[in-house]
C-alpha cells in the first residue's frame, strides 16, 4: 500500500492506493463471483480517500464523480500499467493540475 497526497486547485487529499493482483484461477473466480470479472490481464487498483472517520474507496476512476479524484485515479492506473509503483514514495504528490497541463 502506498500513501499519497493528491493536489488540485485549493485541494489537498490524503489517500492510499493498493492493487489486488489475482495469483491464480481460484483468485480470478473469486473476483468474478463478486462482480469484478475474470480478465486475465486485469489487476484491480483501489484508491482510498482518507478523510478522518469517513473513508471512500473506488476501483473505477469514473465512479469518483469529481475531476480531482478521477484524474488522479486514471493517472495512477497508467503508472501501474507502465512503471509499477516502485518509484512512488510515502506521501508523494499527485498534482492534478500538472497532469492536466494546467500548470507548467
Amino acid at each position: 500500500m502506498h500513501y499519497l497526497r493528491i493536489l488540485d486547485r485549493g485541494t489537498e487529499i490524503f489517500c492510499a492506493v493498493f492493487v489486488i493482483v489475482p495469483r491464480n484461477m481460484n483468485d480470478r473466480r473469486l473476483m468474478d463471483y463478486n462482480g469484478w470479472g475474470q480478465d486475465p490481464n486485469h489487476d484491480y487498483l483501489f484508491l482510498m480517500k482518507l478523510a478522518g472517520s469517513r473513508v471512500e474507496v473506488q476501483w473505477d476512476p469514473y465512479n469518483w464523480g469529481d475531476r480531482t479524484m478521477a484524474t488522479a485515479h486514471h493517472w495512477l492506473c497508467d503508472q501501474w500499467r507502465t512503471k509499477g509503483f516502485e518509484h512512488l514514495g510515502t506521501l508523494d504528490i499527485v498534482d492534478v493540475q500538472t497532469i492536466l497541463k494546467e500548470r507548467v
